[in-house]
């Protein structure tokens, strides 16, 4: 790596409050108990790739932008990372909801919910490498692709929560002992928090950007408590299903 590269990452962190190490951290935390806690199962191995795939787009994030933090050639790049890194994240997650939610009819909504958020990936991703889109709309529409997303996951809490609630078969009582809870909870309060985000982050970044630098903390913040929550989903003994 280039000499300052250490003394730019750090100045990076601090613009987010040190927020970025801790989502790290928490990253390292949830793989590390992911592999020793792991069993075959196609659930979990997806997980703990998408831990993987996380802490990869994390250090090309940085060596992308770290020199030149936040100028706007520089966010392309980095939205388009954002968007792959969203991909893989929905993809994991509607499969998780689709092997617990109970209702056919609700697991078909997740599978068409995953097409419609796969072709607007796909054609965001065309767009991009034709040069069809500036730097100012790339930032845009990765951001109105993270809305989409965090509106499908939001939703499948609910419906997952709702029929929690209605299920006499679960011992309320006992609900941290189901990794399903915990990993659902996570995605919830991860989801809650990054929605209003990114619904006004394009404005804010170009018009505010302390309050956006602020924002941008708390998304970290709210990403760590979902690695943790994993962390928590995989030191179960119960399937992730349940």
């Amino acid at each position: 790596m280039e000499p300052g590269f250490w003394e730019n990452l750090l100045k990076h962190w601090r613009i987010t409050y040190y927020t970025l190490p801790l989502w790290v951290g928490c990253m390292v935390i949830a793989l590390i108990v992911g592999l020793k806690y792991y069993r075959r199962q196609k659930l979990r191995t997806f997980l703990l790739i998408y831990v993987g795939v996380g802490m990869l787009v994390y250090w090309l994030f940085e060596i992308v932008t770290v020199k030149e933090a936040l100028k706007l050639r520089k966010r392309s790049q980095q939205e388009v990372l954002n968007v792959l890194f969203a991909l893989v994240e929905f993809s994991v997650f509607s499969y998780f909801f689709s092997r617990i939610l109970r209702s056919r009819l609700l697991k078909l909504s997740m599978f068409f919910a995953g097409i419609i958020f796969l072709l607007v990936c796909f054609l965001y991703a065309i767009a991009v490498f034709r040069s069809d889109l500036s730097s100012e709309e790339i930032l845009r529409y990765s951001f109105r692709i993270n809305v989409l997303e965090f509106v499908f996951l939001f939703l499948a809490c609910l419906l997952f929560f709702y029929e929690l609630l209605n299920d006499n078969s679960h011992d309320k009582s006992r609900l941290a002992e189901h990794p399903s809870f915990w990993i659902s909870s996570g995605v919830f309060f991860y989801s809650i928090v990054s929605l209003p985000y990114f619904l006004i982050a394009d404005e804010l970044f170009y018009y505010n950007k302390n309050v956006y630098t602020i924002l941008v903390a708390v998304h970290y913040v709210s990403t760590s408590m979902l690695f943790l929550c994993l962390a928590k989903a995989f030191s179960c003994e119960r399937s992730l299903t349940t």
